[in-house]
């Protein structure tokens, strides 16, 4: 059992690190190298990612994914090559295989594929092939238990309905009062405020 959760833990850490060079890449793209440093120190030091590493669940691989998704979307912007398109795709896939939230991730590709080019290929379906045949290949439930994930996807929407914190009347509040107690909180927010 040790051996487990020392090697979940670990493989946490290697994510995290995954991670903060992701969203470092990205401020870089963004804003230039001084941004992707800013960024990539938010997310190196911030508690909840530390927190968040010793217990032993797929949030980590799920953000590593989301966040190399929009990596390649952003590369898929600059350099307007459609094999970003595919691969930025890929990665949304990857990503919504890991939790069914991860489909947000296809709105930055499906934006950064959208964008008109001088050529005549279009990205769009680029993007979602490559957001489909990941999926299917990744995630056992869509082709080895179609019923069961139907189910699990079920049950997941309702924990997520009217009893949900984002459900009440000020999700808002929720979550700034979950970002004071876990992170750094509202400086978090300022700094994230500042760069808007």
């Amino acid at each position: 059992f040790e051996t487990f959760v020392h090697s979940g833990r670990l493989t946490n850490t290697l994510l995290a690190a995954g991670i903060t060079i992701l969203t470092g890449l990205i401020g870089r793209a963004l804003r230039g190298p001084a941004t992707g440093l800013l960024a990539a120190g938010i997310v190196a030091f911030v508690p909840l990612s530390v927190g968040v590493s010793t217990e032993l669940r797929n949030e980590a691989a799920l953000l590593l994914f989301v966040t190399a998704a929009v990596w390649a979307a952003t590369e898929l912007t600059r350099t307007r090559d459609h094999r970003w398109a595919l691969a930025a795709g890929a990665l949304a896939g990857a990503a919504t295989a890991i939790k069914y939230s991860g489909v947000f991730a296809l709105l930055p590709v499906l934006l950064a594929a959208a964008i008109p080019t001088r050529t005549s290929v279009s990205r769009v379906p680029l993007a979602l092939l490559g957001f489909v045949a990941t999926l299917a290949t990744t995630n056992h439930f869509l082709w080895a238990d179609f019923p069961n994930f139907v189910r699990q996807l079920a049950v997941e929407v309702s924990m997520t309905g009217a009893g949900h914190w984002a459900a009440t009347d000020n999700p808002a509040q929720f979550y700034l009062t979950t970002l004071s107690g876990t992170g750094p909180g509202l400086g978090l927010v300022a700094l994230s405020a500042g760069f808007v």
